[in-house]
């Protein structure tokens, strides 16, 4: 290029190699059935990769299967107290394994979860449950 190109102008990348990052890596759109839930979606992977790996977290990691478990007792647990369909449900954990346990649990209680950060002062917590009206966390 010329002396008087400016910098912006100039590119290190072809053409094809342009187009693979900005355009094929970012080809994300996937067609999700409408009519399913996440959690029909989640429970049809539990069927067909139940030891494969659901979530990592650090050093920890979850399986399908043990995912799926774990969030039927807390969806079990929440229907037993009251939890019914639209019901709102604080979560008030830190990002943890538990976290996502506790949202899967509340989606297949028929909840729906309101997040509440741990370290809100508890009048603020109270509010938030006021609010939503939930007698449970």
């Amino acid at each position: 290029k010329d002396r008087n190109s400016l910098l912006s102008d100039l590119s290190i990348l072809t053409t094809a190699e342009s187009k693979l990052l900005l355009e094929d890596f970012n080809n994300t759109a996937v067609s999700y059935p409408l009519e399913k839930t996440f959690v029909s979606l989640f429970e049809s992977q539990v069927s067909k990769t139940p030891e494969s790996t659901a979530i990592v977290l650090g050093d920890s990691s979850m399986s399908y299967q043990e995912l799926d478990d774990r969030s039927n007792q807390v969806a079990h647990y929440l229907r037993s107290h009251g939890v019914v369909r639209d019901s709102m449900v604080g979560i008030c954990l830190e990002r943890s394994l538990s976290m996502f346990v506790g949202i899967l649990g509340i989606l297949k209680s028929g909840g729906a979860y309101v997040p509440i950060k741990p370290d809100y002062p508890v009048s603020r917590i109270g509010h938030i449950l006021e609010e939503i009206g939930s007698t449970i966390v």
